[in-house]
């Protein structure tokens, strides 16, 4: 699957959740995750359509991450600073990095289907650590199946598909329509 990632949706994902919950990067990461990879299995595409790399704790989002490090640890880059603030907030002994939205989420960038898929993953992992998160994850297929420091293959959600899901062949179909439009286009 060519990669699709949306940085407008990518900023706004982060404001919705951020704006329904206490965040931190590492909690923002697996909700995207989730987000991203819950939509794929039900719409066959994903929301922000990041990559997603297999890491020790869990998927991350390659290039939302490298963002938020470029802007927020590296201090390299200021793109976001008109969106989000990155607080320290002591919990027991771990120090989180807090994100806090600065302004509202443009929702008018997503479709129905992915503000409905977003809204359930933020009700559902609302007041749960990262680390719970990061638990749930490695209980999914996609994690199971995927080399550490691997990209994840989306179509690996499939293979935890209830019934309620788009087929394989679906997916290969859109997909190869997509490669043919975009060799016609020159792209």
């Amino acid at each position: 699957m060519p990669s699709t990632f949306n940085a407008k949706k990518f900023i706004n994902a982060a404001l919705f959740f951020a704006e329904r919950d206490t965040i931190g990067i590492t909690k923002l990461n697996k909700l995207l995750y989730f987000s991203d990879f819950e939509h794929f299995r039900l719409y066959g595409r994903p929301i922000i359509g990041d990559e997603y790399i297999k890491m020790e704790r869990g998927p991350v989002p390659e290039r939302a991450y490298s963002i938020f490090n470029s802007n927020f640890r590296d201090k390299q880059d200021d793109s976001l600073s008109g969106y989000f603030e990155v607080k320290p907030r002591r919990i027991l002994d771990f120090t989180e990095k807090t994100i806090l939205p600065m302004r509202k989420a443009d929702v008018s960038c997503f479709s129905q289907s992915e503000l409905d898929v977003m809204g359930r993953v933020s009700e559902q992992y609302k007041g749960k650590t990262a680390a719970a998160l990061s638990g749930k994850s490695h209980e999914e297929s996609p994690w199971k199946k995927t080399d550490l420091f691997q990209k994840i293959d989306y179509r690996l959600i499939l293979d935890d598909a209830d019934g309620l899901s788009v087929s394989k062949e679906y997916v290969d179909h859109r997909d190869e329509q997509a490669e043919e439009l975009a060799d016609i286009l020159g792209r």
